[in-house]
């Protein structure tokens, strides 16, 4: 009988998770001082997508350049920036300018989505 160690190794899944980088919401405003909101995980590949009108850019951007990045902060998981990205588009306009003019953080975002749960609070110590 052999004893065997344990296995303190990382499974391919958390190696994959921890590899990528955080998700971000982002806000552009375009030639007519319209917002758009969106998230990904490269802001400036992203951006760049939006801007030179590429077939990636979303359709609501489409013809409205130039564009300006507004607003963009990283949030960690994708689940919890599309949360956040469901409640922002939902916001009154000039709710969304309070948070570019003041630049709002992350913590202040996901607390004015109603998504600052208490284990988050810990995780943040």
């Amino acid at each position: 009988m052999t004893d065997n160690p344990p296995n303190n190794d990382k499974s391919s899944d958390e190696i994959r998770k921890s590899d990528q980088p955080p998700w971000s919401v982002y806000l552009i405003e375009t030639n007519a001082g319209q917002l758009y909101c969106g998230i990904t995980n490269n802001v400036a590949r992203r951006f760049a997508q939006h801007d030179r009108q590429t077939k990636q850019c979303a359709r609501f951007l489409r013809g409205k350049t130039p564009l300006k990045l507004r607003y963009s902060v990283a949030l960690g998981a994708k689940s919890i920036a599309l949360k956040s990205e469901y409640r922002i588009k939902r916001w009154p306009t000039r709710r969304k300018w309070q948070m570019i003019d003041e630049q709002w953080s992350a913590n202040r975002l996901l607390t004015q989505c109603g998504l600052k749960t208490e284990e988050n609070l810990n995780n943040d110590k």
